[in-house]
């Protein structure tokens, strides 16, 4: 069973890390935009035929406002 980790201002986020929105997409975060503060996500896993994924760009406050999750691999495949 997966155990669900908000967001929170004492979690350290960083590229690589796996997030997964209210409505349950999942997206990576590919970079930070500006400053630490800010992420550009990617959709996950990445769609091999779309060379230009989307991106977006959200800013910590946002990712806690809306109650964004921190997943791991493991938990993508539970839920597959």
């Amino acid at each position: 069973m997966e155990e669900k980790i908000l967001i929170t201002e004492a979690i350290e986020l960083k590229p690589e890390d796996i997030l997964r929105n209210p409505k349950g997409r999942v997206y990576r975060i590919n970079s930070y935009h500006q400053n630490k503060s800010s992420f550009r996500l990617s959709p996950y896993p990445i769609e091999q035929e779309n060379e230009n994924p989307v991106s977006l760009i959200i800013t910590k406050e946002a990712l806690i406002a809306k109650k964004w999750e921190l997943i791991t691999e493991k938990d993508i495949k539970l839920s597959a």
